[in-house]
């Protein structure tokens, strides 16, 4: 493949009457191509930016989360009166607004005075289109200034990634060493056409390089320091803490067939590498305790895809070291993971919210489908004993995924009615289906015409869109339907249950009917339902309906 983009910083004459530059005085600017107020360390650019300050590198970051793009509404504004997954919160105590200024003029600014050598873009697939037109933007101003892109994206789908004419260069690997080979190569006024890990543009070809994996034991620590205050805070369940991310591994044991992390083990096993690896203990503790000195944080954001996929050992390791932290934190784990001693003893230390992947409500489907076999007798145990712990939980389902009726989403609505009423703390995240590269059902939506594999990325980002495949059995509007009337179904009592099929249409009737039954949704998450242990051995023993759920508050409205 051709890509017809020249890298003019790596022409002959240039490379001639370059003078080299000091590495100390080398200068990175990020992009980071955000939704608007979606705020949150992105942990990826931490680390690219540990290593390179590591070496003296100044770097910057430029945030587009304070800036609307097309009439966008904020994340946590979606999820929070329209999806009920969490509770609303007020950025304007914290002093945080979104931007009036045009994005771009503060980006030509920010180039003009910090004066970069090298740009970096890492984004995920859905919004890499959106830091293209960041990039695209500075070659503009900077015809001569090279670009990288990096991220899941371009290490699944190079030849993909690489035709951006804007991008000179994509890593396809991890990207701490090669970033800070690339820099000393640039610096010194050399060519990038054999670091590994890294694609090159050279003229009218590309350079492909082996993938690169790092070991995690010798990295540099991130460095949070170059993002700003509204980074760091992330939403949580009604606050906006302070937040640090933190990964204790890189990776997944897991296979499920919507989810990306299978390819890039296969990808790292193609140079007898391992994706999946886990940080020591003591090294983790020794880092968050780094974090609290330097950061002052309000609150840990422990990344792994897995959180509970570690030894007996590691979790006791875990639990001596941070007790004297004490700091909250977030999880995201596997039900089967989960016992009543892990979570009583995590709390003690700090356990403030979990997520959890449920992704179906169909035990056959998400078995053949997900690739998730798990039983939902053993997700009625682990609500009824989160219950039990006074622990709340994310629990998130899909919903539009290839092959699904309309009855398997009920099923799915069905077992979140019934785990909601095991453990009323507990909130449904539900996401549309979306047919990522790399991942086993984007190969199948492909093959079965789901999905035109021309496509090169997907690019809808708005959070409010569910259906992005040529579904066989559901039209758009009935997933869009579905989706908007899934919390309906799981919070309110019995006697609702009839008028909320009408909410799924788009008719004045339906969006009339919407917002009264949104409103009674807002009003009963206000305060948690009290539930009877006789109640909760019901339910765990399968009895439940949506018919034979006995109602649980009353709340008056006109309807």
């Amino acid at each position: 493949m051709t890509s017809g983009h020249k890298m003019n910083f790596l022409s002959r004459e240039q490379r001639a009457v370059r003078e080299p530059k000091r590495i100390a005085a080398y200068k990175v600017l990020f992009v980071y191509p955000s939704l608007f107020m979606q705020t949150g360390i992105p942990l990826a650019i931490a680390c690219l930016a540990g290593a390179l300050k590591a070496k003296g590198i100044d770097v910057r970051v430029f945030d587009t989360y304070p800036y609307r793009f097309d009439g966008e509404i904020p994340e946590h504004e979606f999820r929070s009166t329209v999806q009920h997954s969490t509770r609303s919160v007020d950025y304007s105590a914290k002093g945080i607004f979104p931007c009036d200024n045009d994005m771009f003029d503060d980006l030509a600014k920010l180039v003009s005075d910090f004066k970069p050598d090298l740009i970096g873009m890492s984004a995920a697939e859905s919004v890499y289109e959106r830091g293209s037109i960041l990039t695209r933007f500075i070659k503009k101003l900077r015809p001569d200034l090279p670009v990288i892109a990096g991220g899941v994206f371009p290490t699944l789908a190079p030849e993909i990634a690489i035709q951006e004419a804007s991008v000179d260069m994509i890593c396809t690997g991890e990207g701490e060493s090669a970033l800070v080979e690339i820099c000393e190569l640039l610096a010194e006024g050399r060519s990038c056409r054999d670091v590994k890990g890294v694609w090159v543009k050279e003229g009218n070809k590309v350079i492909r390089n082996e993938r690169r994996i790092e070991n995690l034991a010798t990295l540099p620590l991130p460095d949070f320091h170059c993002f700003d205050t509204g980074t760091f805070l992330r939403p949580m369940q009604g606050n906006l803490f302070r937040t640090i991310p933190v990964e204790f591994s890189r990776g997944c044991p897991y296979q499920c067939s919507f989810c990306a992390e299978p390819a890039l083990e296969k990808a790292f096993l193609e140079i007898n590498q391992r994706f999946f690896r886990k940080k020591s203990m003591a090294d983790i503790i020794a880092e968050l305790q780094t974090y609290v000195r330097e950061y002052q944080p309000e609150f840990f954001y422990f990344s792994s895809e897995t959180f509970l996929a570690i030894s007996s050992v590691e979790f006791e390791a875990f639990i001596d070291g941070y007790r004297s932290i004490g700091l909250p934190f977030w999880i995201q784990t596997r039900p089967e993971t989960l016992t009543e001693d892990k979570i009583r003893r995590l709390k003690e230390v700090g356990l403030f919210w979990m997520s959890i992947g449920v992704e179906h409500g169909d035990e056959v489907f998400r078995t053949k489908i997900l690739k998730r076999p798990t039983r939902n007798t053993l997700l009625f145990d682990i609500m009824a004993m989160l219950n039990k712990c006074d622990q709340g939980a994310s629990l998130n389902f899909i919903v539009g995924l290839p092959f699904e009726t309309r009855d398997l989403v009920m099923e799915s609505i069905k077992l979140s009615r019934i785990l909601y009423r095991l453990n009323p703390r507990i909130r449904c995240n539900i996401f549309g289906f979306t047919p990522f590269r790399g991942s086993e059902l984007y190969d199948i939506c492909v093959e079965q015409g789901f999905w035109d594999g021309s496509i090169p990325f997907v690019t809808e980002t708005d959070v409010t869109s569910c259906a992005m495949i040529k579904h066989p059995h559901l039209s758009d509007d009935d997933i869009w339907g579905l989706t908007r009337a899934y919390p309906l179904y799981v919070y309110l009592p019995d006697e609702y249950q009839n008028h909320i099929p009408v909410t799924e249409t788009r008719t004045p009737e339906g969006e009339a009917m919407f917002e009264k039954l949104n409103a009674i949704v807002g009003r009963l998450l206000d305060t948690p339902l009290n539930i009877s242990q006789e109640r909760v051995d019901w339910l765990r023993e399968g009895h439940a309906t949506a018919e034979e759920m006995e109602r649980q508050k009353t709340v008056t409205i006109d309807l």
